[in-house]
């Protein structure tokens, strides 16, 4: 409800159902299967995407491969469900 465009980077090994219920256009959605974009994405975000979605989950490739100090600089936490975290650039 609270989208306003851009790319959104979330990792699809745990969030898979999310992306297909969440009624947004799979172009905007950078995953483990976007090649370049999923690997720049990770060292520097705010370049590529508005939102990030991350989970508690520990096969959460965001979690486990980003620089978190980064995120936490760039971008605010706007939501936050059970144990998924969602992220919009400052």
């Amino acid at each position: 409800n609270n989208y306003q465009g851009g790319n959104i980077l979330i990792s699809s090994v745990v969030t898979d159902p999310i992306i297909r219920t969440s009624g947004l256009n799979y172009e905007n959605f950078i995953t483990e299967g976007s090649g370049k974009y999923w690997t720049e994405s990770l060292k520097e975000p705010e370049n590529y995407v508005k939102y990030i979605i991350m989970t508690s989950d520990p096969r959460d490739s965001i979690k486990n491969h980003a620089d978190l100090n980064k995120i936490n600089s760039k971008y605010n936490l706007v939501a936050e469900y059970y144990s998924v975290q969602i992220f919009k650039i400052k």
